[in-house]
């Protein structure tokens, strides 16, 4: 009853083309193994970068959900982008302009919502765990946070292309 949101990220994923995948999943994943490779390195940056990508991802999370309510509730734009179709699948099912926005958009927050959650359950439950689990986890971190801030570069450029179509 609780995991439909599971749907969010394979329609988003299934849009992805070689080179979006590039992008916002196999750079971020590079970024996060540099990362690693400096913390064992002994540069302690892993904890110094995902305090100060909270505050970003906060006010990131709050543009993109205020983005969302305007393209959601604009008729106009939405009967527009539902009639102009697009070269994305979803599942295989081909979909218009606005369902690619509208999972491009679900996508970005909540991967935002996931990064802020998991931040916040980290410093109100600290667990004492090995070091190289944590790294790992930190690594994990930054790459998420990574694709987010690719993802919403590319949703923000879809909905500007959007708009010059309609």
């Amino acid at each position: 009853m609780y995991i439909e949101f599971l749907y969010i990220p394979l329609d988003y994923l299934s849009t992805l083309s070689r080179k979006e995948r590039l992008f916002e999943l196999i750079l971020p994943m590079l970024l996060a193994g540099g990362s690693c490779f400096c913390e064992i390195r002994g540069m302690n940056i892993q904890l110094k970068y995902i305090e100060k990508f909270i505050p970003c991802a906060e006010i990131l999370l709050g543009f993109i959900l205020t983005a969302l309510s305007v393209l959601a509730s604009s008729e106009k734009f939405k009967a527009s982008a539902n009639n102009y179709p697009s070269d994305k699948r979803i599942r295989n099912v081909p979909v218009s302009l606005y369902r690619v926005l509208i999972a491009e958009f679900s996508f970005v927050i909540l991967i935002a919502a996931f990064i802020i959650l998991a931040y916040f359950i980290a410093k109100a439950i600290p667990l004492n765990v090995p070091w190289h689990f944590a790294l790992i986890v930190n690594g994990l971190f930054i790459s998420l946070s990574f694709s987010l801030l690719f993802s919403t570069i590319r949703v923000v450029a879809n909905l500007y292309f959007t708009q010059s179509k309609i």
